[in-house]
């Protein structure tokens, strides 16, 4: 699974810089925040893929992504 997120788009005094994480487990940072001030956000859309691999069971699967801030 690849988790990319985009540049940021942003309100307030904040500067963020995106990056791609090819492994999920353990997560690791997508976004990095630096030169923060006040009341600020950021949002992005991030694309997920994932990859099927050749002779999979067909079937019903499921995942879950969970987001923190700190």
């Amino acid at each position: 699974m690849v988790y990319t997120a985009p540049a940021a788009a942003v309100t307030g005094t904040v500067t963020t810089v995106a990056s791609t994480q090819s492994q999920l487990n353990p997560g690791g940072q997508v976004q990095n925040a630096s030169a923060v001030s006040g009341s600020n956000t950021a949002t992005w859309d991030p694309t997920i893929v994932v990859a099927i691999p050749a002779g999979a069971q067909s079937g019903t699967y499921g995942s879950t992504i969970t987001d923190s801030v700190s």
